[in-house]
C-alpha cells in the first residue's frame, strides 16, 4: 500500500520511527491509522481525532461507535467464490462515506459457517455509498469461503483509531474498544482539517485518575470520562492497566502501566 505524505507503506504494521513525534499534533497524515510504534518499553498507536472535542494529555479515548442496524447484519448481495477480493453488500439506510471502513473489517455473524459464518477480513478500501444500495468492499485477503447471497450477512466494523473520541465515563454507552492515551493536547479536527496524534496504548504512561486507587491497582472506566479507576470487586470490566505510581490526589494523574497493546 503506497502512502505519499509520510513516504511510509505501514498499515497497522510495527514502527520503531517516525517523523511525527510523540508530542506533536500535525494536520498532515503521515501514517496509516492504527500504525504502531514501538519506543523501547512504550507503544503507540497513529491516530485520527474526531469532531467531538479536542482531547487533553493523560485521558483515555475510544473508538468511533458503530453504525449499528444499517451497516450490521447486513445481507451479501451477489454470492462470491473463495479467493475472492471483494464482497458486496447491501447497506440499510444509513449513508457510507468513502473509505470510513478502510483498514477495518468487515466480518460475517450469520448464514453458516461453509458460507462464511466465524470469518473477519480487514477491509483495504470502498467507494461511497448513499444508503439503501449495493456497496463494494475490498479487501487485502482473498476470501476463505464462498458466500451465498442474501444468506451470508456481515457487519461492518470501523478502523477505531479514525475518529477517536474521550471514552465515555462507567454507566454512559461505550462507543467501542479503548485506544490510547494522548501525551499532548489533541486538536479538534473539523469538517476541512482532520488531526492526527500518537496515542500511548503500552507501557507507562500519565493518566488522570479518579477516586479508589494506589499502587498495584487495576484501572479501568471511571465515572469521568477519560479517566480510570480501580474496578469495582465482581463487576466485569476491561483493564487499561495497573497503577505503578501513585500521584498527588484523587482527579490527577497518576503513572499507569497500560497494557491495550503489548
Amino acid at each position: 500500500m503506497a502512502f505519499v505524505p509520510g513516504g511510509f507503506t505501514t498499515a497497522n504494521r510495527e514502527i520503531t520511527i517516525s517523523r511525527q513525534s510523540i508530542y506533536e499534533v500535525s494536520s498532515t497524515q503521515y501514517h496509516e491509522l492504527g500504525t504502531r510504534l514501538r519506543l523501547d518499553d512504550r507503544i503507540f498507536r497513529y491516530a485520527a481525532n474526531s469532531t467531538a472535542a479536542a482531547i487533553v494529555p493523560g485521558v483515555m479515548t475510544s473508538g468511533p461507535a458503530p453504525t449499528t442496524n444499517t451497516h450490521t447484519n447486513i445481507s451479501v448481495t451477489t454470492s462470491a467464490v473463495v479467493g475472492q477480493k471483494w464482497v458486496d453488500v447491501t447497506l440499510g439506510a444509513a449513508a457510507a462515506t468513502i473509505n470510513q471502513y478502510a483498514n477495518g473489517y468487515i466480518w460475517f455473524n450469520a448464514g453458516g459457517t461453509t458460507i462464511g459464518e466465524g470469518c473477519c477480513y480487514k477491509i483495504k478500501n470502498h467507494s461511497a455509498n448513499a444508503g439503501s444500495a449495493t456497496l463494494r468492499v475490498n479487501l487485502y485477503d482473498g476470501l476463505a469461503t464462498i458466500l451465498t447471497a442474501t444468506t451470508s450477512k456481515a457487519s461492518l466494523y470501523a478502523n477505531p483509531w479514525s475518529a477517536v473520541v474521550i471514552h465515555p465515563a462507567t454507566g454512559g454507552t461505550i462507543l467501542n474498544r479503548p485506544t490510547g492515551v494522548p501525551l499532548v493536547l489533541f486538536t479538534q479536527s473539523t469538517t476541512t482539517t482532520t488531526y492526527y496524534a500518537w496515542l500511548q496504548t503500552g507501557g507507562f504512561c500519565a493518566m488522570f485518575m479518579g477516586a479508589d486507587h494506589g499502587v498495584g491497582s487495576g484501572v479501568s472506566a471511571d465515572d469521568t470520562a477519560g479517566y480510570g479507576l480501580m474496578p469495582t470487586s465482581g463487576v466485569p470490566t476491561m483493564l487499561w492497566g495497573i497503577v505503578a505510581q501513585d500521584g498527588s490526589a484523587d482527579e490527577h494523574p497518576a503513572l499507569v502501566w497500560l497494557y491495550l497493546d503489548m
